[in-house]
Order: structure tokens, then sequence, then C-alpha cells
């Protein structure tokens, strides 16, 4: 999934701490916080690498909806990498 992400990305950079937290919560997100899976379903990799990409691309601007750069402003659909996962993977549910 890395080779895909730096493909995305267009840098060869270390992403597995992006790629470690991304897949954590899409697991809590979707199974629940006391799931015992370890492995990612094959099913949830794009939502997981379109999260990682979310995530490096607002280092630096972390939680904002919106930057201004020299001049050149970037707006986020989403303000967190967390807030991508929520908006894009099935959430759990629990029958009470």
């Amino acid at each position: 999934m890395e080779e895909k992400i730096k493909a995305i990305i267009g840098e060869d950079v270390d992403v597995s701490v992006y790629l470690s937290l991304a897949q954590a919560e899409v697991l809590s997100w979707v199974y629940g916080k006391d799931n015992q899976l370890e492995e990612l379903p094959a099913w949830l990799e794009p939502v997981t690498i379109m999260a990682v990409v979310v995530g490096f691309n607002q280092s630096g601007a972390e939680g904002e909806s919106a930057e201004t750069v020299d001049g050149v402003q970037h707006v986020f659909k989403h303000d967190t990498m967390v807030s991508y996962i929520h908006n894009n993977a099935p959430g759990h549910a629990k029958i009470v």
C-alpha cells in the first residue's frame, strides 16, 4: 500500500506513520474499538490510501479548513485525516 501512496503523492517519503494511524482509525471506525482485526481487509484499502494522502497533504495545516501561503489559498474539504475516514468509510453500529 505504501508504494501506491507514494505514487499518488509524487514523493519518495516515509508514510508509515500516517498509514499506521489511518489503518488503526479505519478498523476502529468500521468494526468498533473492540475489534480484533490486525490486518486491513482489501475493500478498505482505497479509503485508507486516500486518508493518508489527505493527512500528508495537510501537514503543517492540521485542523484547518483553509490556509493561505504566499497569497495562494488552499481550501481543504476535510480538516483532518480522521474526518476523511469518518466521511468515507461505513461507521460501526452496535445493536442494543
